[in-house]
């Protein structure tokens, strides 16, 4: 096959060389994809322990000195959330099998997240807006209270002392949505676009050193796997809006297992 002189003896074999270099193709090409997964594993391993080890160097500063209690469970926090994100990332590929979708109460998840960031809403004295409405959707709530979570997280990362935070959920003829919606720092209009993709951290990112830039891309890859998807709207220095999206789709698969656990 590899003689350009070669010429196939019959109209079988110029087929079967055919199928043959196109299964060559798929192959280096699925080689290709895997290399590339490979990398991008690699980058994050690498980027997260860059990451991790900021609040693993802060504990140990504080072990030579007088413990501040909140700036212990700030950096503790911390971690969890590095090690959580971590473990969301090491699941994509195998989400298919760790997946369960049932009704999920909005207002419920989103009280429950709130009550677990109470402590930082008081230290950076933000005050928190609620406007739930008593929506259910169709998620798997274990993913979904990750995602939610990061975007909370996102929100008082960049949002000043004072600032203020809007949670809500809204239901139209098309949709249900979860709104997240802060007067924090604000996003460039150049880095919009980008917020979502591997690895990105934009200005905010760069200038807080805080971020492995894996967070956002996570809460949407996720998202979609579970049928939902995120957008944001964003102003510097006045507001950053994330809406997470919920078709009302009769979901088949939900009405079975809804049936089975019965």
């Amino acid at each position: 096959m590899n003689n350009e002189d070669h010429e196939p003896t019959s109209l079988e074999g110029y087929y079967l060389q055919k199928h043959i270099e196109e299964m060559e193709r798929r192959h280096i090409q699925t080689l290709n994809e895997i290399q590339k997964r490979q990398n991008e594993h690699y980058d994050f391993i690498v980027s997260w322990f860059h990451e991790v080890k900021t609040p693993i160097s802060v504990l140990r500063l504080m072990q030579q000195t007088e413990i501040d209690l909140h700036s212990f469970r700030e950096e503790l926090e911390k971690i969890e959330q590095y090690v959580d994100q971590a473990l969301y990332y090491a699941k994509l590929d195998s989400f298919s099998e760790d997946y369960d979708i049932r009704n999920v109460d909005t207002e419920r998840l989103l009280k429950e997240l709130i009550k677990v960031h109470s402590k930082t809403f008081i230290s950076k004295r933000i005050r928190i807006n609620l406007a739930l409405e008593a929506i259910k959707v169709q998620s798997d709530s274990k993913w979904l209270q990750f995602i939610v979570n990061h975007l909370i997280t996102n929100s008082l990362k960049y949002t000043q002392e004072g600032g203020e935070i809007l949670i809500s959920t809204k239901e139209t003829p098309k949709e249900k949505q979860v709104i997240i919606r802060d007067n924090g720092l604000g996003i460039e209009a150049k880095d919009l676009p980008r917020i979502f993709n591997r690895g990105f951290t934009g200005v905010n990112g760069r200038f807080y050193r805080r971020s492995t830039g894996m967070g956002l891309y996570l809460a949407q890859e996720l998202s979609k796997k579970l049928g939902h998807y995120i957008t944001c709207e964003s102003e510097v220095n006045k507001y950053t809006e994330f809406i997470i999206h919920f078709p009302k789709n009769y979901d088949p698969y939900l009405h079975i297992t809804g049936q089975i656990n019965k």
